[in-house]
């Protein structure tokens, strides 16, 4: 078993470039909400409509936290193989 990690940070930054694009294109589109209209029904769809936009505009949320967190990891391991390959070089 290889203890080395092979990452491939060109297909990292592409692949989260295709999330961030997929997740702008998340909008949260509230069906107009139904007016006189007195039934319970129609007043639970606007509340679920309502916990919808909630729930995507978190998710959106969340998934940019996350695409952050990922390019800052990407760019942490980057840094480190970089002073692990000089401080090789160093020992040559």
């Amino acid at each position: 078993m290889s203890e080395e990690i092979k990452l491939i940070f060109e297909d990292v930054e592409n692949t989260l470039a295709e999330l961030r694009a997929s997740v702008q294109s998340l909008k949260p589109t509230s069906v107009v909400a139904i007016t006189d209209n007195q039934l319970a029904t129609a007043d639970k769809l606007n509340m679920i409509n309502q916990t919808l936009d909630q729930v995507i505009t978190s998710y959106k949320t969340l998934l940019l936290n996350n695409e952050e967190a990922t390019i800052n990891s990407v760019k942490a391991l980057k840094d480190t193989e970089e002073k692990a390959a000089s401080a090789i070089q160093l020992l040559e």
